[in-house]
């Protein structure tokens, strides 16, 4: 079993939240009851499945706008925690509190609403406003080096009262020939694609 890696968000979390992040998934729970007892005070959803089930689960803590990550199978293999590393402190990156290699991470639930979800319930919103965020944000993320090779709405978030564009799942992210060039084919790519699910094109 990999050692829990803590980032520098991580001191920020309740102590209950710390507790059970650090026991989670691991074969170290010296007292069970005392687990049990953290578990009583915070309030973890059920294990959510991904859409590929032989990636990983999604589970929330409910009120701490966390979310936890764990892989199996294939998904032990996604670049999530490499690429989440690497994209800190990007206003469009969730933050990443904890994790161990293969096995699961802990990170900042993305506020607002899926662009899917916009699109398929005909939500009314600034559609130009957020491809413009969209571009913003995107080119962050390229100019760091990394490309989403997955492009979908439904990883795609809009928080109306920040106009705030962010990224969720990180699993088909890649690494990009940071040349002036490429970073423009692909950022390209992606206002395409968001246009065109959006309809606009």
């Amino acid at each position: 079993m990999s050692q829990l890696v803590t980032t520098d968000h991580f001191n920020s979390l309740d102590e209950d939240i710390k507790y059970y992040c650090s026991k989670i998934y691991s074969n170290d729970i010296s007292n069970e009851e005392e687990f049990l007892s953290v578990l009583s005070r915070i309030n973890v959803t059920n294990l959510i499945p991904l859409r590929d089930v032989n990636r990983g689960f999604i589970s929330e803590i409910v009120g701490h706008d966390l979310v936890i990550k764990k892989f199996n199978d294939k998904g032990k293999y996604d670049s999530d925690i490499i690429a989440l590393n690497s994209l800190q402190n990007l206003n469009c990156i969730p933050r990443i509190y904890c994790y161990r290699e293969k096995s699961f991470l802990v990170m900042e639930k993305a506020k607002g609403i899926s662009l899917i979800d916009i699109v398929e319930y005909k939500i009314e919103v600034d559609h130009n406003q957020i491809i413009s965020s969209y571009k913003n944000a995107y080119l962050q993320v390229l100019n760091r080096g990394w490309q989403d090779f997955d492009l979908k709405l439904e990883h795609i978030y809009w928080d109306i009262t920040s106009e705030r564009i962010m990224f969720i799942d990180f699993g088909q992210y890649g690494k990009l020939e940071k040349s002036n060039l490429y970073i423009e084919n692909a950022l390209n790519v992606g206002i395409s694609k968001v246009m065109c699910d959006f309809n606009l094109s």
